[in-house]
């Protein structure tokens, strides 16, 4: 199956700032609202989970993936504020689980791999 995701990213350029761990599974950066396809198809590989479906309502996206291991996974994202091309990055808070029952280990990873992608993206022009 082979999937393909756009990407959005158009923001004006603002000052970083660290990337913030949430909890064990989740992690809070600054990012654009409209790369959320794009962090999860660059994060994929590396995590090496495929997307299937993504539903986004009310500033939350679920993106529903599977491993290479037919394991489940899930990464969902929750903007902290409004967002539009004018604002910039804003806070996300990126959250994933893997497995059932949910291995927090590779839940970790996928998230931290996600945010990663997600805050490279943030308030840049085109995908680097």
């Amino acid at each position: 199956m082979i999937a393909v995701w756009g990407a959005g990213c158009v923001s004006p350029t603002v000052p970083r700032t660290p990337e913030r761990a949430t909890g064990p599974t989740e992690r809070t950066v600054l990012g654009d609202w409209n790369d959320l396809e794009a962090a999860i198809s660059r994060a994929s590989p590396g995590a090496a989970v495929a997307p299937l479906r993504m539903d986004e309502a009310d500033g939350v996206a679920r993106f529903d993936l599977l491993g290479i291991d037919a394991q489940p996974a899930s990464v969902v994202f929750t903007a902290e504020r409004d967002w539009s091309v004018e604002t910039g990055p804003v806070p996300i808070r990126v959250s994933a689980t893997f497995g059932t029952p949910s291995d927090d280990g590779r839940a970790a990873r996928l998230a931290a791999a996600v945010a990663e992608e997600l805050e490279t993206l943030g308030g840049v022009d085109y995908a680097p």
